[in-house]
């Protein structure tokens, strides 16, 4: 995966700076660990970089969520479905890395980043847009 593959583009600004600030973290922690992963750092090091993504993931949910229900967000629901397929997803790859069954590849890293990439501009900019006809 190129060294640059979780650079941020305008396409992703949602123009709510809170939300924008932690998906910009979110791109940064994917951005260390897909550069660990091309140096071939340590399983522990990647294992790590990898839960601490993890943590501020459902953090960021946990955000997001509370904002989407603060709005009446009519697709809450489908929303969050999404956000806890993702969150059931990676947890099930930090168990493996946990237990030295897996290790970070390139297709976790393409898997981190097309979910991003498409969750960010799909769904997020359709709760976004609500926000903003909300306030």
């Amino acid at each position: 995966m190129r060294d640059d593959a979780f650079a941020w583009k305008d396409e992703y600004s949602l123009g709510q700076p809170d939300i924008d600030r932690e998906h910009k973290a979110l791109f940064r922690m994917a951005q260390q660990l897909n550069e660990a992963m091309l140096r071939g750092d340590a399983q522990a090091e990647l294992a790590g970089l990898f839960a601490r993504l993890v943590a501020y993931t459902k953090f960021h949910f946990t955000n997001e969520e509370a904002l989407m229900r603060g709005t009446n967000y009519p697709d809450t629901a489908s929303h969050v479905r999404e956000h806890d397929q993702f969150t059931a997803k990676v947890a099930a790859l930090e168990r493996e890395f946990e237990n030295g069954k897996t290790t970070v590849t390139a297709e976790t890293m393409e898997f981190l980043r097309g979910w991003l990439g498409h969750h960010i501009v799909g769904t997020d900019q359709r709760m976004a847009r609500h926000i903003r006809g909300a306030g």
